[in-house]
């Protein structure tokens, strides 16, 4: 009798990563390639926001709007020396904005609001075009200050803990 040789099963398909990691992590590649870290960055603007607006909450405030904003507008500077910034800058806003939509919508799969999830890509895109025109903070306060950047709950500062009797 002969033998025949059975082939061993292939292993079972791998479920196939979301897109939306994918995109991010291909965005997340191409912003840490050309920029210091857009993490650092973050970081670096939310302190630079917790000093400017010590005395509110940071979520869906003016604090917020601005942060998006600034961390956006820095973005866009990070990827443009100042030669050639004219050619350069609104490549860069695309790039910034590309980072800033994956990272919006990972907080949209996770459950975000709607209306914080456009307040947010609002607030993103103002500071991408305030990139291309500089790195200037006043850039993202006028923007605030003029209604410009979009805010869901103003600021109220903190009261004061009263005892009572």
């Amino acid at each position: 009798l002969a033998t025949r040789r059975i082939p061993a099963a292939a292993p079972p398909p791998q479920a196939a990563e979301p897109l939306w990691r994918r995109a991010w992590k291909k965005t997340v590649d191409v912003v840490d390639r050309y920029t210091p870290s857009p993490y650092k960055l973050a970081d670096d603007v939310s302190y630079e926001a917790s000093k400017k607006f010590q005395d509110t909450s940071s979520h869906n405030t003016e604090q917020d709007a601005w942060r998006h904003a600034r961390w956006h507008q820095r973005m866009v500077d990070s990827l443009c020396p100042d030669t050639g910034r004219s050619v350069c800058a609104p490549v860069a806003a695309g790039v910034a904005m590309a980072a800033g939509t994956v990272h919006e919508l990972m907080g949209a799969v996770s459950g975000q609001p709607a209306a914080e999830f456009k307040m947010d890509m609002n607030n993103n895109w103002k500071g991408a075009l305030a990139g291309v025109r500089g790195n200037d903070p006043r850039l993202i306060d006028e923007a605030l200050s003029s209604g410009t950047l979009v805010v869901l709950a103003p600021s109220v500062p903190p009261t004061p803990m009263v005892a009572r009797r």
